[in-house]
């Protein structure tokens, strides 16, 4: 299951056309057109008479880019702080997708996530969240080799 997590986090493969990136982001299809004139976002457009589609890398851009318009600031503004965003979330995307071991849900309440091994002591952390009562909870096991 978690190899399949794993290629799952790591894929661009998913799209989204125009209307419903519109729909699930509140945006309208001139912003969006608007925004790919300056070059904020791309789309995959086959042939000029073809709708337009969006890779999950651009869907979250957008999403990001309204968050920060809606928060006041100006395109430009928004663009760059949404840019800055991605950078960190693409660089903790590459650490979680090398470094999660193991994802489980039990009983409808507790997600388990597994995140290890460590270099120097070769242990793993379990992190356990409790969606009922909405806690964090954790510990640190040694591998066994």
């Amino acid at each position: 299951m978690v190899s399949k997590f794993k290629d799952w986090i790591e894929q661009e493969d998913i799209r989204m056309g125009i209307s419903e990136l519109t729909k699930k982001t509140e945006t309208t299809t001139r912003q969006l057109r608007y925004w790919e004139k300056k070059g904020y976002i791309q789309s995959i457009q086959p042939d000029p008479n073809s709708p337009r589609s969006y890779k999950l890398s651009e869907i979250i851009k957008v999403e990001l880019i309204k968050e920060y318009l809606d928060r006041g600031y100006k395109l430009s503004m928004a663009y760059e702080k949404a840019m800055a965003r991605l950078s960190k979330m693409q660089r903790f995307r590459e650490v979680f997708s090398n470094y999660f071991k193991e994802a489980e849900i039990l009983d409808d309440q507790y997600e388990i996530f597994t995140i290890g091994p460590f270099s120097e002591t070769k242990e793993k952390i379990t992190i356990k969240h409790d969606s009922v009562n909405d806690t964090l909870t954790y510990e640190i096991k040694k591998e066994v080799e």
